[in-house]
C-alpha cells in the first residue's frame, strides 16, 4: 500500500509531497497516520507485484479521509524478463531500453524508460496485457556509453499471471550512434573480442 500527500504551507509558500508505504494485513485492512496539518490531498495506491497485480490510483481524496479508504485492485498484468546479448563482445551487457505498448483502437499509450542490470542480467517489468515493442536506446562501446534514435527492437505480448522471457540479439558494430554532443559524427562502435574475454 502507498499513501502520498500534497502538504502546502501558506506561511513559506512551499509544497512538500509526502510519501509512505506500508504492507497491508493478511485481511487486506491497512492504515496510515495522518501526515501533517499541512496536507490536504492524499491518494492512496496498491499493488502486489509478486500476484501479478498491477498499481492501482483509483482514490483521491480532499481533506483528511475520516471515513474506511476502499482500494479495489484492478486486471492483473505479466512480467517480462528482458537482456541484451551483444554479438560483438559474445556477452549479455546493460543497455537502456525503451519499451512502448502498440496502439489499441486509436488509444495511444505512453512509454517505458528502463534498462538492463550493470554486469548485464535481465530487467523485470511488470506490464498490462498487451502487445509491446522494445527499443534499445543506448549502449557501451568501450568506456562510452553511445546513444542512438533508431536501435534494433523487438516485439512481444505480454499476457496476464505469466513470466516471458525476452532476449534482444543485436551487433553494437552495426548500430547508428547520435551524432556527439557537438554536433560532430560519432564512428559506429570498433570492438576487440579478445579485450572482453
Amino acid at each position: 500500500m502507498r499513501a502520498s500527500t500534497d502538504c502546502n504551507n501558506p506561511s513559506n509558500d512551499v509544497n512538500i509531497v509526502h510519501s509512505e508505504e506500508r504492507t497491508a494485513a493478511n485481511d487486506g485492512t491497512f492504515s496510515f497516520p495522518v501526515f501533517d496539518p499541512d496536507c490536504n490531498r492524499y491518494r492512496f495506491s496498491a499493488s502486489k507485484p509478486s500476484d501479478f497485480w498491477l498499481p492501482s490510483n483509483q482514490n483521491v481524496f480532499t481533506g483528511v479521509p475520516s471515513q474506511p479508504v476502499q482500494i479495489v485492485l484492478g486486471p492483473r498484468g505479466g512480467k517480462v524478463q528482458i537482456q541484451v546479448w551483444d554479438v560483438a563482445t559474445d556477452r549479455f551487457i546493460r543497455a537502456q531500453l525503451d519499451i512502448s505498448r502498440k496502439t489499441i483502437a486509436g488509444k495511444q499509450f505512453g512509454s517505458l524508460q528502463t534498462a538492463t542490470n550493470l554486469d548485464g542480467s535481465a530487467i523485470t517489468e511488470l506490464l498490462p496485457s498487451g502487445e509491446y515493442s522494445v527499443k534499445v536506446i543506448s549502449y557501451p562501446c568501450a568506456n562510452v556509453e553511445y546513444w542512438t534514435s533508431n536501435g534494433p527492437a523487438s516485439s512481444f505480448i505480454v499476457k496476464p499471471e505469466t513470466v516471458l522471457r525476452e532476449t534482444l540479439r543485436i551487433d553494437i558494430r552495426n548500430i547508428k550512434p547520435r551524432p556527439r554532443f557537438d554536433g560532430h559524427p560519432r564512428p559506429r562502435c570498433s570492438v576487440n573480442r579478445a579485450a572482453f574475454r
